[in-house]
């Protein structure tokens, strides 16, 4: 994804590769100008969880945070991983987000 393009409707591109990417049971950490969007779109609330597929919903609600999170501005992407990788022990998946999806 990235910043907005004339050729496509604004924020279009951001809000739907995020729309897909939660319900395919993935929890979405961006950055910058994209996450106004999503905020735009609701995505950050904790109700769009709803619209989530089963997995990623129950994390979740069993966590109280939305599918999509907002973390500093897009020059700071290497710090979702540095925060990820620190964590990696302490986040706990349902072992069903691991299973392949149906095409």
């Amino acid at each position: 994804m990235g910043c907005n393009n004339p050729k496509v409707k604004h924020n279009f591109t951001n809000v739907r590769v995020m729309e897909r990417l939660t319900a395919d049971n993935v929890l979405v950490v961006h950055t910058g100008y994209a996450m106004i969007a999503a905020g735009k779109a609701g995505l950050m609330m904790l109700e769009s969880a709803g619209k989530a597929n089963d997995g990623l919903k129950a994390l979740c609600q069993a966590r109280g945070i939305p599918p999509v999170l907002h973390m500093e501005s897009c020059v700071d992407c290497s710090r979702i991983l540095d925060i990820r990788c620190s964590d990696k022990r302490q986040i706990v998946v349902p072992p069903t987000m691991l299973e392949p999806r149906n095409p």
